[in-house]
Parts: C-alpha cells; structure tokens; sequence
C-alpha cells in the first residue's frame, strides 16, 4: 500500500518543478504532484518507501522552504 506525502513547500515556478523533478529522479516515488494554486504550494509525493524526512531534507538542500502537513 502507497504512503501519500504531504508538504507545504515554496516551490512555484516551472524552473522549480524541473529541480524537484531533478531530485525524485531515482528515488522510489511512484507519483508526485505541486499544487501552485494553493496558498502552501503544497507538494504531494506517493510512496511506499520514502520517508517524510528524506523528502523534506532532500528539498530543503536544494533551497526551497518544506515542512511536512498533518
């Protein structure tokens, strides 16, 4: 069963997507989405392997503001 994760990012542009796209690339995500229209930029990752935190450390090294929705 697939674990959907959910963060409040800063991520907006379309050069962003290419980053985080940059970045998924590899890693065991079986969907990914950003939802620009929402106030929280809010990103969703499906996975049944990684972590909250991999994400979060992961776009967080690449200068973007992710903090992980409850």
């Amino acid at each position: 069963m697939n674990n959907i994760l959910v963060f409040k990012t800063n991520i907006q542009s379309e050069e962003d997507l290419l980053v985080i796209e940059r970045l998924l690339t590899g890693m065991e995500v079986d969907d990914w989405n950003v939802d620009r229209k929402d106030i929280d930029c809010v990103l969703r990752i499906v996975s049944n392997t990684v972590t909250e935190c991999q994400i979060s450390s992961l776009v967080t090294e690449a200068g973007f503001f992710c903090e992980e929705l409850l």
